[in-house]
């Protein structure tokens, strides 16, 4: 639409790099809506999101800002559009103690992906990079994530006060240094300066897992069930902030244009999204809060296919016999 052309959807690789940003944003919203919103919500902010974050994109490009690894465009975008989403869509009754907790074989799991994230987040940033600016984007985006990866342990040790590695502060913090190099990656900046924002993005990060998160939840009422608000949202300002003060040292970037785009983006983020929220109230709650049950068969309700009424198997006089002699086995 925005190239003007209705006739065509040229497809490249430039094409589906950018359905993949698209779809990072979208994935950054459900982090915050997890557990508290029906599958048909889910699809509607989904496609809504999508509209939503392509203008706001265009906006980025109208103004010629630099944001190569998408930390206004992408994580700024999504956290917040996630958070203003939940704020008016999360029901009283989903807040407070509740299913919204980890056990260790998903724990281990999910350091599977915080491994992947973190090895292939080089790419991610420096995609659209060519050349030398490539070779910067991918040695400043990996000295940030090894400095946020050290300080994120350090600090969840220090902060939980329990002399402790937290596993959510792992999976998550560590990662924090590729959301805040995005903007800045491909800008020339010391080795020196990387690995300081490295360290300011994991440091923000833990303190909004052990501090921040809780205090708006308790104050608020901002339920976010993943965290996206301390491993996307404030590493995301960082970023932005950190790039407009970059662009001070490139001759054909503005920094007061690239500040402006980060608080058109935080704005456009979070208004759109409390929008959202409101109508996606009108599409009912669910009665099942941190529970997969409200749409999938769970393995403790999950019925063997020989008894499932939905006709998989035709249950003939066959398999009632079969059905008979199962049940007697389990009796003996």
């Amino acid at each position: 639409m925005f190239a003007g052309s209705w006739g065509y959807v040229y497809l490249n690789v430039a094409t589906f790099i950018n359905a993949d940003f698209c779809a990072g944003a979208v994935l950054i919203t459900f982090g915050a809506l997890l557990g508290k919103t029906s599958a048909v919500q889910m699809f509607i902010i989904a496609v809504v999101e999508a509209v939503l974050y392509s203008i706001n994109e265009q906006i980025g490009l109208k103004l010629l800002i630099s944001d190569l690894g998408g930390s206004m465009v992408i994580h700024a975008f999504g956290a917040f559009f996630g958070l203003g989403v939940s704020w008016t869509l999360t029901p009283k009754k989903a807040l407070g103690p509740s299913d919204n907790a980890a056990v260790y074989h998903s724990d281990l799991f999910s350091m599977i992906g915080t491994i992947f994230l973190w090895m292939f987040w080089l790419s991610f940033n420096a995609a659209f990079a060519d050349g030398l600016l490539q070779s910067q984007a991918i040695i400043n985006t990996l000295l940030c994530l090894c400095a946020s990866c050290l300080t994120a342990f350090a600090c969840s040790n220090w902060l939980r006060g329990e002399s402790k590695f937290a596993m959510v502060d792992i999976q998550n913090a560590t990662l924090s240094g590729g959301v805040g190099m995005g903007t800045c990656c491909n800008m020339n900046i010391n080795p020196a300066v990387a690995i300081a924002i490295g360290m300011s993005c994991g440091f923000i990060s833990v303190l909004g897992y052990t501090r921040i998160q809780p205090f708006l939840e308790r104050t608020i009422g901002l339920h976010d069930t993943c965290g996206v608000l301390n491993l996307h949202g404030m590493p995301a300002i960082l970023g932005g902030t950190y790039g407009a003060i970059a662009a001070n040292y490139t001759t054909d970037l503005k920094p007061g244009v690239q500040f402006a785009f980060l608080v058109i983006t935080f704005f456009n983020a979070l208004i759109s999204g409390i929008v959202v929220g409101f109508l996606m109230k009108q599409f009912g709650d669910v009665n099942s809060f941190f529970n997969d049950s409200e749409d999938f068969e769970v393995p403790e309700l999950e019925k063997p296919y020989y008894f499932d009424k939905r006709g998989e198997v035709t249950h003939s006089n066959e398999n009632a016999e079969r059905r008979l002699l199962i049940e007697n086995k389990a009796v003996v």
